[in-house]
């Protein structure tokens, strides 16, 4: 995405620039390495008969890591994860994969959220509860469910005619793609269809691959209420959002996306940089909080 979105220019251009230059060699290690987890858990869950105090924690690790493959999935449809074009598409199948959803329907959806960010144009404000005692408890829930309904979402779009994609959640893709973007359904549901029959000849696997992508999801939702929930809908990009600056381990396994309010405003910056920008951002009094629990802990959802 090469649109920025800092209407009042709190960073020279000049700065945004060298920061959005893009590189191969970040991604490449990180993604690599993200993978090779994702694949080492599957490969002891077929392979051995682990116990239980192994077990479950390697389950959850598991559902963390699926839940994490959405951040080079996200970095790949801005095109920002890598500097070369086929790495970029490369990266975008590989872990949109374990979502169910194709590059294309995830970058339309995504940047009409960029473009309105939780305004009434915005498609996840569509997502968003009313106000009332333990609301971000539900919010949690229903992000976690509708994350699961992603791959459902994606074979009833390969069959619904695009001229009714309106009626069927998808309103935001633009008539000139969504042709392409239908093919892109039809491919990333038969990957699917194709996994689960080759995992039905091993149910305990396919069993713990569920419950993997049980547990990502409902990470996820737990992530994503921090992002917007509870801040304005009007005014400057960097104030519709929230950062959460966490350790050191989890930002090197959700690719810095962590740093959210400096990713929306200046979406051209790629992953690896996002830290610098965020220094250069709390001078201009970015929101963001210590820790996800420290957020929940203060209910800033409320602000």
């Amino acid at each position: 995405m090469k649109q920025n979105f800092d209407e009042s220019i709190l960073l020279n251009k000049e700065t945004i620039k060298q920061l959005s230059v893009k590189s191969d060699f970040p991604a490449a290690i990180k993604l690599t390495l993200h993978l090779s987890f994702f694949a080492a858990c599957l490969l002891c869950f077929a392979n051995w008969n682990l116990e239980g105090y192994i077990y479950y924690p390697l389950l959850l690790f598991f559902g963390f890591i699926v839940f994490s493959l959405y951040a080079p999935f996200h970095e790949s449809t801005h095109k920002t994860a890598f500097k070369t074009a086929w790495a970029n598409n490369l990266c975008a199948w590989l872990t949109g994969i374990t979502y169910g959803y194709s590059p294309g329907m995830h970058e339309g959806f995504h940047f009409e959220h960029h473009r309105f960010t939780n305004q009434e144009k915005d498609p996840e404000k569509g997502f968003s509860l009313p106000d009332f005692p333990g609301k971000t408890f539900f919010q949690i829930v229903l992000a976690g469910v509708l994350g699961m309904l992603v791959p459902l979402h994606s074979l009833i779009l390969s069959f619904v005619p695009v001229k009714y994609w309106d009626n069927f959640e998808a309103q935001w893709a633009p008539d000139r793609k969504r042709k392409a973007w239908q093919w892109e359904c039809r491919l990333m549901s038969l990957i699917w269809l194709v996994g689960f029959y080759f995992l039905s000849f091993n149910p305990s696997l396919m069993i713990m691959v569920i419950v993997g992508l049980f547990i990502g999801r409902f990470i996820h939702g737990f992530i994503t209420v921090t992002e917007h929930e509870g801040l304005s809908d009007s005014g400057h990009m960097l104030y519709r959002t929230r950062s959460v600056v966490s350790s050191k381990f989890y930002r090197w396994f959700w690719w810095n996306i962590n740093f959210h309010a400096e990713h929306h405003t200046w979406p051209s910056v790629p992953f690896h940089q996002l830290p610098k920008l965020h220094e250069l951002a709390k001078a201009r009094n970015v929101r963001a909080e210590s820790s996800y629990f420290n957020f929940f802990l203060k209910g800033k959802y409320k602000e």
